[in-house]
């Protein structure tokens, strides 16, 4: 990852047709920021704008070409940028994955690896092993050898071909037949980490038997693009072995290949007690709703999570810390050299969105199910300088995160959250450092029976929404103008026609409602409304529409005014019955 500003890459970002950021990486997040949340578009300088879009538009479903383009980091100075783009899909489902490096490092780069690649092959060269890999594209596998120079492929064929060729040229010892089986089809199927041990002569394409280590993972560089690696190593047959690598075993999680609950645990408590100078974060992270992901598809598609979630981790982590498994869907990391909570938050935001988009692309190994995760979030030293009160306040962030509607981070802060209390069962307070008097729902409910009871003075009501959710401005407005009929707090200059036409109006889900968390998301899809809520300084919204005899009759806007929020799926649902009430019969 291009953190310490030595390596040339810069980050890699999938984007929508409109060029506006799926999910990326921890380094992209690190160079470019927050402002490219939304559109990366503004990061390209705007003499580049028009040639990036036109490569784009010309660009055939799986085509890469590189362009050269300047564009603008946290630094907010312009720097040429090597930029190799791949396109995904057509139409509005088409997506965009860039590889964005440095050209002025690049060079040094290029020559600094091709030293290290060459010393890596020595050590290869001095090793009797063999390497093996196999495609998911081609399903053909390849087992070879190195020099100092080269790779030598000893075979290179479809893997159902080499199965049956081994096995009927009595390549493989009779006894061992149903362990190349085995064998087999993990690679085929692509199991997470496999090993096996046989007596066979596939390597010297049946000249001599021997007995032979195959050790595999599967590697992920991308939702939908994976293929296998592994060793063959040769053993004596006197020092033949059933549990190769028992010492690594001890210490990892055999379905994701991270450290098992023991070795994540004795890690983070060994760094935390070396007292170091940087900023070190503990995270807790959940995969949401993991058991019913394996009740619904089953475990072997639990496992499949697994693996993936190790993959991302271990990407974005790199070597700035530590993850391991430590229960079910559960997992703690251990971050460090954490330079603020800004570069905190690059990295859980690459994950979070990674790990969702992972299976919002739907591969073909699987289906289209909605999978996420949350994490909880505490620094050493500005939270706490013991493990056990680290873990409790992420833990707590944790319980935050799901609290609020999942598949998010929270970054624990005593000011906003609350000391920890251990032993004892949590409850609504827990989410807040003072509680507000009476809970959103239990408002809700309260201002409902009022109506059903009789109608309150409006502004009233709206002054007290308002204050229960933190908002900065409320609106009603009524068809056919569309002008504002009640409003409290923050005006909003003019009608709000442009919010309840098309193409507007397909952004309204199956219970009418709209969800903005912030006006970013709009740009170069609905620019006019874009815009509008700009020039209005309205950066977030929950917006009701209600109909009568189907038709748009009425609309409910309630509105952060110069700050973006995150909406609580339990807000959501709230002003969500709110918005009803408000505009019924209006």
């Amino acid at each position: 990852m291009a953190m310490n500003g030595t390596k040339p890459m810069n980050g890699c970002v999938t984007t929508d047709a409109h060029f506006h950021m799926v999910y990326a990486d921890a380094a992209f997040f690190h160079y470019f920021g927050d402002d490219v949340i939304y559109s990366i578009l503004r990061t390209v300088h705007d003499a580049d704008t028009e040639r990036l879009l036109g490569l784009a538009h010309g660009l055939r479903d799986g085509q890469t070409e590189q362009i050269a383009l300047r564009m603008r980091g946290i630094a907010e100075d312009y720097r040429w940028m090597l930029v190799s783009m791949t396109a995904h899909g057509e139409g509005e489902e088409r997506q965009y994955q860039l590889r964005i490096t440095n050209a002025y490092r690049m060079q040094r780069q290029l020559l600094q690896s091709m030293s290290e690649n060459s010393d890596y092959r020595f050590y290869l060269n001095l090793m009797r092993d063999l390497a093996f890999r196999y495609s998911f594209r081609t399903k053909r596998i390849q087992l070879m050898s190195f020099d100092c120079c080269r790779e030598n492929i000893l075979t290179d064929m479809r893997l159902a071909d080499w199965k049956t060729q081994a096995i009927e040229k009595g390549m493989i010892e009779e006894r061992d037949i149903p362990k190349f089986e085995k064998l087999c089809s993990e690679i085929e199927s692509g199991a997470n980490r496999f090993q096996c041990e046989l007596e066979t002569s596939v390597c010297s394409n049946g000249q001599r038997m021997e007995y032979c280590a195959f050790r595999g993972v599967t590697r992920s560089d991308a939702p939908g693009s994976r293929e296998v690696l592994g060793t063959i190593g040769f053993l004596h047959a006197k020092y033949k072995s059933k549990e190769p690598g028992w010492l690594i075993e001890a210490t990892r999680d055999s379905a994701t290949d991270l450290l098992n609950k023991n070795a994540i645990t004795a890690h983070a408590k060994a760094v935390l007690a070396a007292q170091p100078a940087e900023t070190v974060a503990l995270v807790l992270l959940t995969i949401d709703d993991f058991k019913g992901i394996n009740d619904r598809y089953g475990h072997m598609y639990g496992d499949e999570v697994l693996f993936t979630l190790s993959h991302i981790l271990k990407t974005e982590i790199g070597t700035r810390g530590a993850a391991g498994r430590i229960g079910g869907g559960m997992f703690l990391l251990v971050l460090e050299g954490i330079a603020d909570e800004t570069d905190l938050r690059g990295i859980l935001r690459a994950i979070r969105t990674k790990f969702e988009w992972a299976w919002e692309s739907g591969g073909e190994q699987k289906p289209l199910a909605h999978v996420t995760c949350s994490m909880g979030a505490a620094c050493y030293p500005v939270n706490a300088k013991d493990y056990e009160e680290l873990f409790m306040q992420a833990d707590k962030a944790l319980y935050i995160a799901h609290e609020k509607g999942h598949n998010r981070y929270v970054i624990y802060d005593v000011e906003k959250h609350g000391a920890v209390q251990p032993n004892r069962a949590r409850d609504y307070s827990d989410l807040y450092a003072a509680p507000p008097v009476q809970s959103n729902a239990g408002f809700t409910a309260d201002l409902v029976q009022e109506y059903l009871h009789g109608k309150p003075e409006i502004q009233n009501v709206l002054q007290r929404i308002g204050a229960q959710f933190g908002l900065d401005g409320i609106q009603i407005f009524t068809a056919p103008e569309w002008q504002p009929v009640s409003s409290w707090g923050h005006p909003f200059a003019g009608d709000a026609s442009l919010l309840t036409a098309e193409p507007f109006a397909q952004h309204y889900n199956a219970d009418r409602v709209c969800v903005i968390d912030n006006i970013n998301a709009l740009e170069g899809i609905d620019d006019a409304v874009y815009a509008r809520l700009a020039n209005e300084n309205l950066l977030g919204a929950v917006l009701y529409l209600a109909e009568q005899d189907g038709k748009p009759a009425a609309l409910a806007a309630f509105g952060l005014y110069g700050r973006f929020r995150k909406w609580s799926n339990l807000d959501i649902s709230h002003l969500t019955i709110l918005g009803s009430m408000l505009t019924a019969g209006l």
